[in-house]
């Protein structure tokens, strides 16, 4: 079967080829495109933006076709000239089976969407949903921040035009794109209630296919225990917009350091406490509000930035952490999350979205209610005084993500949905 992919990362082989570093996000697509590729008879050929060169680019890996399209993220609201007719192109040169459309996040899945649709493939293409941006748009884009926060701009923000609520409004103009996106969509491929009701909402007559995600394979290899863990440890993914609610874990931490004042909070990313003059021209009002929150609630010594970390980093803070938090204002499945459970992290996360399709509140974790942050404290101390008992709760986690995020399990799953919309004689 050839499938044809449009994807939002450069796979590490093609960054090979082109000289540049691979993409640090988007590890479940190279968890599919390995799987894919490990099937018999399957070809793939994968179309991504990139800001390597000026032109489009393509070849070949040995293993699978590429072309990558440049792309001017500075400007994400811009149809570009000539694209849908080069989408086209592509897909009369390479005559797929299936064309795959990873994410509706961008102007480009529409593009690529009317091109199918030109070219008479919509009843073989497929939109996986990864977040959906017009439901982000909304209120939970604010992340229950004060008003006078998301209006407030740093240097930075002014230059480029760049405060939360112009987030918010970019979100919403790319969310236009992706209702018009699935509105095109015979099929959509999701994984959780949360994103079949939005799907539905947006295109009744959507067929909606659940796959799961395979995810990255470092996390398959490592196992928490209560033994091992740093005792009173806690673990935020991502701290570097407001939808991941690293605030709101920052409002939690009083509360908790009144019964273990030896608490420690770890997040991927810099210090904004620690920027020279230079490095601050460059930090969002954001980075600078974190900071300040530090500073307020007397956090210096227990929130520790961890830069940026490789899958293997992760993977290992996850299993010396005695706890990982999610408390993100909106999420469709974390991918961060299903790592910690595929560990056995014991996770603690706010119940919006589609959590509940991946994690049940009790017994894979203890989900809490997001703007309320004395119940995220509770959450986590309740964890903390489980002691080795939390080794039942992390056994039950591992038990479902080896079910949940089964790597060959959810290939023979996107298998069959290619062969029920390609037919059974490919």
């Amino acid at each position: 079967m050839k499938i044809l992919i449009l994807c939002n990362i450069i796979l590490p082989e093609i960054a090979k080829e082109l000289g540049t570093g691979a993409s640090a996000t988007g590890g479940w697509i190279i968890g599919i495109t390995e799987g894919l590729l490990k099937t018999e008879n399957n070809e793939l050929c994968v179309v991504f933006p990139q800001t390597v060169r000026p032109e489009w680019c393509e070849g070949n890996t040995g293993r699978y076709a590429y072309c990558g399209f440049p792309e001017d993220f500075s400007s994400p609201l811009q149809l570009r000239e000539g694209r849908t007719d080069k989408f086209a192109e592509i897909l009369r040169r390479e005559e797929p089976d299936i064309v795959h459309i990873f994410g509706t996040e961008w102007l480009y899945s529409y593009e690529m969407m009317q091109a199918c649709i030109r070219e008479g493939y919509r009843d073989r293409t497929v939109v996986s949903i990864q977040g959906l941006v017009s439901e982000i748009a909304g209120d939970c884009f604010k992340a229950d921040l004060p008003d006078a926060v998301c209006r407030a701009q740093s240097f930075r923000d002014f230059i480029k035009h760049d405060s939360i609520l112009a987030q918010q409004e970019e979100y919403r103009q790319r969310g236009v794109y992706e209702q018009k996106t699935l509105a095109g969509a015979k099929h959509v491929i999701g994984r959780t209630d949360w994103d079949k009701a939005a799907a539905k909402r947006i295109n009744p007559d959507v067929q909606y296919h659940y796959c799961q995600e395979t995810l990255r394979p470092e996390f398959y290899g490592k196992a928490w225990c209560y033994k091992d863990c740093e005792k009173h440890s806690l673990f935020v993914s991502q701290g570097y917009y407001p939808l991941k609610g690293f605030h709101k874990m920052l409002e939690a931490m009083p509360l908790i350091l009144k019964e273990y004042p030896d608490a420690v909070l770890y997040v991927t990313g810099s210090d904004p406490l620690a920027a020279g003059f230079k490095a601050s021209l460059h930090q969002t009002y954001y980075q600078k509000y974190i900071g300040r929150m530090i500073r307020r609630y007397g956090l210096r010594e227990h929130v520790r930035f961890l830069g940026t970390l490789n899958a293997e980093q992760m993977a290992e803070r996850d299993r010396l952490t005695h706890v990982f938090v999610c408390p993100s204002s909106i999420e469709n499945s974390s991918n961060s999350v299903g790592e910690a459970l595929l560990v056995g992290t014991p996770v603690c996360a706010a119940d919006v979205g589609g959590m509940r399709s991946i994690m049940s509140h009790e017994k894979e974790g203890l989900l809490y209610p997001f703007a309320d942050v004395k119940a995220l404290a509770e959450s986590v101390k309740r964890i903390f005084t489980m002691g080795e008992d939390a080794d039942a709760l992390s056994a039950r986690e591992k038990a479902r993500a080896a079910v949940q995020y089964d790597p060959a399990e959810n290939t023979e799953d996107l298998v069959k949905i290619y062969r029920e919309m390609a037919g059974e004689n490919i």
